[in-house]
């Protein structure tokens, strides 16, 4: 009993000194545009292989290459550093707003028949949101026309739009990111949509994620990956 307490003790300590990700706060009246700042400031943070980081990310893989089990300090590092980058522009690497998204899905008819795992949560992902989930089929295979790179704010990157990447040349290039159309519930504080991040020719993937609002921000809930390069 008493090595079980120490260890939630020590436990909790070693959580409470880990540090958090400070999050980009955007204000806007358009509830849409909240929603993929929000989410795209978490990709870049949490889902483009640190890349944003910079060579500063490199010396932190070097530093633990002996021992890469070690995430817990890895973890703690990489925050650290993203929390050094935070709101600093001279060091901010580019994502570049891709107005290019295959389809990526069947028809809903295919996931209502096929049982496989893949099929399965996408059914259960989708039917949550409308009682035709072909509509919600529809609206993840359509690109979002809406917005553009000028809309969104980031804290941690720079974004443009990808017509400026023939002619740009930046220090430090994170990625294309393409969003679909965003899926609200009807209490708007849940929402479901498709992205594709891309860093180079064999680098890349496909994510279906449920997005759920927390006080007024917007965070990722579940992800599922659909294609990987």
């Amino acid at each position: 009993m008493i090595r079980w307490t120490l260890f939630i003790m020590i436990t909790s300590i070693i959580s409470s000194c880990r540090p958090e990700y400070k999050r980009c706060q955007f204000q806007t009246d358009d509830s849409t545009l909240k929603a993929y700042n929000d989410i795209l400031n978490e990709i870049i943070a949490k889902h483009s292989y640190n890349i944003y980081l910079g060579k500063d990310e490199e010396q932190i893989f070097k530093r633990y290459a002996n021992n890469i089990a070690d995430s817990v300090n890895i973890d703690r590092d990489v925050i650290r550093l993203h929390n050094k980058l935070f709101g600093d522009t001279s060091k901010f690497c580019t994502i570049y707003l891709d107005t290019l998204l295959r389809p990526g899905f069947n028809q809903w008819t295919y996931f209502q028949k096929d049982t496989n795992q893949f099929s399965t949560t996408v059914r259960d992902m989708v039917s949550g949101f409308h009682k035709d989930g072909q509509v919600i089929i529809d609206s993840l295979n359509s690109f979002q026309p809406k917005y553009s790179s000028e809309d969104f704010q980031t804290c941690i990157a720079r974004i443009k739009s990808v017509k400026e990447l023939n002619t740009d040349k930046p220090n430090c290039y994170i990625g294309k990111i393409a969003f679909s159309k965003l899926v609200l519930n009807q209490a708007n504080d849940r929402g479901l949509l498709y992205y594709e991040f891309k860093c180079g020719g064999f680098c890349g993937y496909g994510s279906l994620v449920m997005i759920e609002k927390v006080q007024d921000d917007w965070t990722i809930k579940a992800l599922l990956t659909t294609w990987v390069s």
